[in-house]
């Protein structure tokens, strides 16, 4: 057979009949790819389509012709965890034994190669990874599943350093999903990461429709037809009989992923046929691959491996999940509920429900699995404030909320609360009005509050009956995850929680319920200032005496949110290193560590240490890409941690990411309270948006967004909060100077002379009165309003206000033509955050500076920030300086 190009940009291949001169193979064909691989250093993807047979005789030749150049790693489809790779994974490990016996440079050990022998037992058999520590169990199973693709990707990089890796994958459309989603990892080419090199050739084979039709699709899938009749396929494809169930028919596995690999545009992908002549195909070239591909998934023969009992099945799920293979523990769970209800139709299984909701959570299908989990607590029967229904109850809601599903969620904890008998406020005004009072108490009750720390108790030891117990526990996990939904309604019940358990509590409930409270008096500023201060103390004094690390890590969280406050940036980082280390090992506190991830990535952020924020983020943002959580996704993509994004000059990915995660969670037509809330990350989107605006040089919607949300922002008291507040006056103010300099430069301002047509659009209480049409955002109510926003800056006592109001102020300076006094205040802005540790804005800054200076000097100036700039991996200084310094023409340039 030869190889020639079919028609198109993408460079694919057609073997057409033999021919005398051809070479057996086409091994050119390989070299091509190789060569491509080489030069490119990034994976590609050859396809093999044919019977089994020519795609053996095809590989053979293959083999041979890069014998000796290539590390070559065979994986035909077999039946265990991860299907389409376990006998590459063990050829790997193989490789690695032959590596080290001949004493040859083996690869660093990779971060994560703990999960990677978890994955993958076959690992254990090197001395290195066999003596790594079992990761704890409290590191939460889909986590781990991405350090074990990571950690084997890495092994794979490293070795392509040396030679080419030349990964053969046969039967991949019999592939499962878990294999599907390492595939993702080994081959991602996406916009998150950087791209590396990575010299590796994948040669993906699988049948065409044509085998089908000669009836010999069970071998194709299974390898061996004898082994079948034998009943011994699983020792055939795996050479072992560990009883690991196979994925569903229905299960379409690795086939989404070899359809995209072939649509996209972007990956050049290689194409053989090597069973008939090109038209004797039944499809011209060029026809899309998903033909071929469902054509494999109908004509897929019965599930031959699956096991008949129940038992069995569990088993084999059980076994999967333990692998981290999810989506092959979801089959095998949902295979043994279906037998189940064959053979028991009016019998409970609760346990096996909640396992299949397990499996489903890790797989991140949150709103099923919550499903699952809220059916297993009703077969239990018992009422809700029974521990074990309480837990799944709560368990689920956490599910709907990770998931966007915030009405669902509310009705789940809803139903809790009145079990419990909490009284439930009706507005956010009567929350917020009952969480300032019992707040004030506790503030009055100072001197009691001393004596009840002094007195000590254990983590157990408090007076409380069970019932009252279950009601606290029940009211602290629901205060916390409740400020995704109502930060009011969150706050009300915390402050009861609070209230009981300082007085009756064990030291761990108290230090930690302190710990909250300091954080959240930290953000309302001065009337609660002294009252933060002395409850670290005791929350300090607390952690002191339990020596809980979880209570350890609460505690350097309410230093890092008082921190936070005081735009003490280096010792907030500092305080969320110290909390994530402790964190690291501790069981079920995803939500503590993506609460202090949060002022970690803001830190960062105004700290200009850009890079490092990347790196954090890309493996975040990753993760909530894959598991499609919309919280995980703003936590990444919005608020301050877009200047990482901007920096790499991902502006559109960042924006794309966000705005489709913020519809997930905003309010549907009709809420009410307190699913209808303003929420966090309503105003992360906010900052976000100005950032990208500024820096596009479009700051128009960014504006609209401002005036539509800034009465809601104001009546959820984000503009009083003690940073944020300041941060959202920074915003407005810059992007008001923004529009009034397109407003100057072009005559209006940039969208459609922005009228406020909308409901609390920034308008004053005049404006709103009946029968008075709103005035035209002129460039002299611009300029005003910035000037409104510029006094908010000057009049606050935080450390880094200065240093913002300066940078502000220089700009309005010079769009009012008094550039003397604008080189004044940049001067003075480049000092104020040199002093505060805000190297990002100070170069900002300084860049502005040259700008206006001009000339050699400025030239010199403008060089010095671009040299920073570039250590911190910016791609576009003159824009990035213009999202933090408007008013000087940067975003035109």
């Amino acid at each position: 057979m030869t190889a020639r190009p079919l028609a198109g940009d993408r460079r694919e291949a057609v073997a057409e009949p033999d021919e005398p001169e051809a070479p057996p193979g086409s091994p050119d064909l390989l070299e091509q790819a190789l060569a491509r691989v080489t030069a490119e250093r990034r994976p590609l993807c050859l396809h093999l389509r044919g019977p089994a047979p020519a795609r053996a005789e095809l590989g053979s030749a293959l083999r041979q012709s890069v014998a000796g150049r290539v590390w070559s790693l065979r994986s035909p489809c077999g039946g265990g965890c991860f299907n389409a790779l376990g006998v590459g994974v063990d050829h790997l490990v193989d490789l690695l034994e032959h590596l080290a016996a001949s004493e040859d440079v083996l690869p660093p050990l990779p971060a994560g190669a703990a999960a990677l022998r978890v994955a993958f037992p076959a690992f254990a058999r090197l001395p290195r990874f066999a003596a790594l520590p079992t990761p704890p169990p409290a590191s939460e199973p889909h986590e781990l599943r991405r350090q074990a693709f990571e950690a084997l990707r890495t092994l794979l990089v490293a070795l392509s350093a040396r030679r080419p890796v030349l990964l053969e994958l046969d039967d991949i459309a019999a592939g499962d999903e878990d294999s599907r989603a390492l595939l993702e990892v080994l081959l991602r080419d996406d916009e998150l990461h950087e791209g590396e090199d990575f010299r590796l050739l994948v040669i993906a084979g699988y049948r065409g429709p044509e085998a089908e039709t000669r009836g010999d699709a069970e071998a194709e899938t299974r390898g061996d037809a004898e082994a079948e009749t034998r009943g011994d396929a699983e020792a055939e494809t795996r050479g072992d009989a560990e009883g690991e169930d196979a994925p569903e028919r229905g299960d379409l596995g690795v086939l989404p992923w070899l359809a995209r690999q072939r649509e996209r545009a972007d990956i050049e992908l290689l194409e053989l046929r090597v069973d008939e002549p090109a038209e004797a195909l039944g499809a011209p070239p060029g026809d899309s691959l998903s033909a071929y591909l469902d054509a494999d998934a109908s004509a897929s023969p019965p599930d031959l491996h699956a096991p008949d009992g129940i038992e069995e099945a569990i088993a084999a799920g059980d076994l999967a999940f333990s692998r981290l293979a999810f989506a092959r523990a979801t089959a095998a769970y949902r295979r043994a509920l279906a037998r189940f209800d064959e053979r028991h139709p009016d019998a409970q299984h609760p346990n096996l429900m909640i396992k299949l909701g397990s499996a489903q959570a890790e797989l991140g299908q949150r709103q099923d699995a919550a499903r699952h989990l809220l059916v297993a607590a009703q077969m239990l029967g018992s009422a809700k404030t029974d521990a074990r229904v309480r837990e799944l109850e709560l368990r689920a809601a956490a599910l709907y909320i990770a998931d966007g599903a915030l009405d669902a969620a509310w009705r789940v904890l809803e139903s809790l609360l009145r079990a419990f008998a909490v009284p439930i406020p009706g507005s956010a005004a009567e929350a917020l009005v009952g969480a300032n009072w019992r707040r004030s108490r506790l503030i009055l009750r100072r001197r009691e509050l001393g004596q009840l720390i002094d007195g000590p108790r254990s983590a157990g030891d408090s007076d409380l009956d069970e019932r009252e117990q279950a009601r606290l526990d029940t009211l602290w996990f629901i205060s916390t995850r409740l400020t995704a939904i109502s930060r009011s309604l969150a706050d009300a019940l915390r402050t009861r929680h609070l209230e009981t358990i300082v007085r009756e509590g064990g030291d761990s409930a108290r230090a930690r319920a302190l710990a909250y409270e300091v954080a959240v008096e930290s953000h309302i500023g001065a009337p609660f200032e002294k009252s933060a201060a002395r409850l670290l103390r005791a929350c300090a004094q607390l952690c002191a005496r339990t020596e809980d690390p979880l209570d350890a890590a609460w505690h350097h969280s309410a230093i890092a949110a008082q921190e936070f406050t005081q735009g003490r940036w280096r010792r907030c980082a500092e305080a969320c290193e110290a909390a994530e280390a402790l964190l690291s090992d501790q069981p079920g506190v995803a939500w503590e560590r993506a609460t202090i991830a949060s002022y970690h990535d803001f830190a960062l952020a105004w700290q200009g240490e850009l890079s490092s924020l990347r790196r954090r983020l890309t493996d975040a943002a990753a993760l909530a890409v894959e598991r499609d959580e919309p919280f995980a996704l703003l936590e990444a993509f919005s608020g301050q941690s877009s200047l990482a994004w901007l920096a790499a000059d991902r502006a559109e990915l960042a924006h794309s990411h966000a705005a489709a995660a913020l519809r997930r969670i905003s309010p549907q037509p009709g809420a009410t309270w307190p699913e209808r809330s303003y929420r966090r990350q309503h105003y992360r989107d906010l900052i976000a948006q100005a950032h990208i605006g500024l820096y596009r040089g479009e700051p128009g919607e960014a504006w609209a967004a401002l005036l539509a949300q800034w009465r809601e922002l104001e009546l959820a008291y984000f503009t009083t909060m003690r940073t944020v507040g300041l941060e959202l006056s920074s915003a407005r103010c810059r992007v008001a100077l923004a529009v009034a300099e397109r407003h100057q430069r072009d005559g209006q301002p940039s969208v459609a002379r922005l009228r406020d047509r909308l409901r609390g659009k920034g308008t004053s209480p005049a404006a709103r009165m009946p029968g008075r049409a709103p005035e035209p955002w002129s460039y002299a109510r611009l300029i005003a309003d910035a000037r409104r926003q510029l006094e908010v800056l000057r009049e606050d006592e935080a450390c880094f206000a200065p240093g913002l109001a300066a940078l502000a102020e220089a700009g309005l300076r010079n769009l009012e033509g008094e550039s003397g006094a604008a080189r004044r205040l940049l001067d003075e802005a480049v000092r104020s955050f040199s002093a505060v540790d805000m190297l990002l804005h100070r170069e900002c800054a300084r860049y502005a500076l040259g700008e206006l200076i001009g000339g050699p000097e400025g030239g010199a100036m403008q060089d010095r920030a671009e040299t920073w700039m570039r250590g911190e991996a910016i791609v576009n200084p003159r824009r990035m300086a213009a999202s933090q310094a408007p008013g000087f023409g940067l975003a035109s340039g």
